[in-house]
C-alpha cells in the first residue's frame, strides 16, 4: 500500500515538473524580442499625415516636415510636381543662402508663371519639365537630404494639399531607398537636359 502511493506521489511529480518546464520553455520562446536601440540622429524612419490645419503653427505638421529639410549640410534634391506654398519657399531659399546646393525638378504647366513671376532672391537651378504637356505627368513627390535620407509620398507643395487633402510624407534613411530616388533623380535632371532651366528663387 505504501508501495502504491509512493509511486503514485512520484509520479504525479514528474508530471508537474514536466508540465512546467514545458510551459516555460514555451513561455521563453513566445517572448518577444527587445528592439535594437537606435540613436534617432542617426535613422530616421517616421510618416507624417496631413492635412495641417494651422501650417503657421510651430510645432505644425509641414514645419514637422521643413525641420528634416533643414538638416541639409550641402546638398537637397527636390522632384516635386507642384510647388506653391509660402512656408516651403522661404525655407529653400533660406537654405540656398546658407551654402546648401539644391536642385529642382517640377511640372512645367504647373509652374512656369508662378517661376517666371519671382522675384530673384536666391539662385536654385529648378528644371521646368516638360514630361507630362501632352500625354503623361512628371508627378513625383520626394526630396533627397545630403544623399542621407529621402522624403517621399503623396503631398504637393500647394495650400490645398496640406491643408486640406488627406495626404502622407514617409521620412527615412534607409540606404537602398535613398539609392533609388537618388538615381530616379539623376535620370531625370540629365533627361531635362537644361532646356527650360530657370533661376528659380522662391520669393512671395
Amino acid at each position: 500500500m505504501n508501495r502504491l502511493i509512493l509511486t503514485t506521489i512520484v509520479t504525479l511529480f514528474s508530471s508537474c515538473t514536466y508540465y512546467y518546464i514545458k510551459k516555460r520553455k514555451i513561455a521563453i520562446v513566445k517572448k518577444k524580442p527587445e528592439r535594437v536601440r537606435i540613436d534617432a540622429e542617426d535613422y530616421w524612419n517616421t510618416v507624417i499625415f496631413f492635412p495641417d490645419y494651422f501650417p503657421e503653427k510651430p510645432d505644425s505638421k509641414i514645419r514637422q516636415l521643413l525641420w528634416y529639410m533643414d538638416q541639409a549640410t550641402s546638398t537637397l534634391d527636390v522632384c516635386i510636381f507642384a510647388i506653391q506654398f509660402r512656408l516651403i519657399h522661404e525655407k529653400l531659399v533660406e537654405m540656398a543662402k546658407r551654402g546648401v546646393i539644391i536642385r529642382i525638378i517640377t511640372n512645367y504647366r504647373c509652374n512656369i508663371r508662378r517661376t517666371k513671376g519671382i522675384t530673384k532672391r536666391a539662385k536654385i537651378h529648378t528644371f521646368l519639365s516638360e514630361f507630362g504637356c501632352i500625354s503623361d505627368l512628371m508627378h513625383h513627390k520626394f526630396v533627397i537630404i545630403d544623399d542621407f535620407a529621402c522624403i517621399g509620398g503623396s503631398l504637393n507643395w500647394t495650400w490645398s494639399a496640406i491643408t486640406e487633402n488627406k495626404e502622407n510624407v514617409v521620412i527615412t534613411t534607409n540606404p537602398e531607398i535613398i539609392r533609388k530616388f537618388s538615381l530616379t533623380f539623376e535620370r531625370l535632371w540629365t533627361e531635362s537636359g537644361g532646356l527650360n532651366e530657370l533661376p528659380w528663387t522662391c520669393g512671395g
